[in-house]
């Protein structure tokens, strides 16, 4: 028996049909009739959503609550979700948990409202992901982790496990963060980077091993 699924998006950019490619699959894999309905401020391309089960329909301001079963909200950076979360706070929406069908998930595993795992990512035993996090293609996150509000770990980075990912951090592609490190607040660790001792908050560090390179 087929379902609907009414999922309320904020943002129409590449990272929004990301998701919406997630859904597509949750859809066909759960037999539900997915409609996504787009909400968005800036100029968008319309390409991205053409023969796909989406349609915008106005500025974020014109969002209900009731509009939709579930809301994500669709920013790829973390500072700009993170700003986006917090703008939209009051207002009653009901936060969606989008886990791909081809993601694989520990025991003892929680994950917060809003966040999203896309195809191949895998959680081991014991991680704790915040709310409106986004874990890319491939990511693997170690046991016990700690993963923060609005963070986004981009494609087949690994985090090792007993790690503390502080809110609104940014672990580029490819990245590898060892076992029992801590990054601080809104750090930004570059693609490819190999982190083998804390970061601090703010801080943004390049390379194997990853060196500081600037700083908020």
């Amino acid at each position: 028996m087929t379902t609907s699924w009414r999922l309320g998006m904020f943002g129409a950019s590449g990272h929004a049909s990301d998701l919406l490619g997630a859904a597509e699959s949750v859809a066909r894999a759960r037999s539900r009739d997915l409609t996504a309905l787009l909400y968005v401020d800036e100029p968008f391309e319309p390409r991205r959503f053409a023969d796909r089960p989406a349609q915008v329909v106005g500025g974020i301001e014109d969002a209900s609550p009731g509009s939709a079963d579930e809301w994500l909200v669709a920013v790829g950076y973390p500072r700009g979700r993170a700003e986006l979360v917090a703008r939209l706070a009051t207002r009653g929406f009901r936060w969606a948990r989008l886990i791909h069908d081809r993601s694989t998930i520990g025991t003892g595993v929680v994950i917060g409202e809003g966040s999203v795992l896309l195809a191949g990512a895998t959680l081991s035993p014991l991680v704790d992901v915040g709310a409106h996090a986004y874990l890319s293609q491939g990511v693997s996150v170690g046991h016990d982790t700690v993963v923060g509000e609005c963070v986004s770990v981009m494609p087949n980075a690994t985090v090792g496990g007993d790690c503390i990912i502080e809110p609104d951090v940014l672990i580029g592609s490819g990245a590898t963060v060892l076992e029992k490190i801590r990054i601080g607040r809104r750090a930004v660790v570059g693609a490819g980077a190999v982190v083998t001792k804390d970061v601090g908050a703010g801080e943004t560090v390049l390379g194997s091993p990853a060196k500081v390179v600037t700083t908020e």
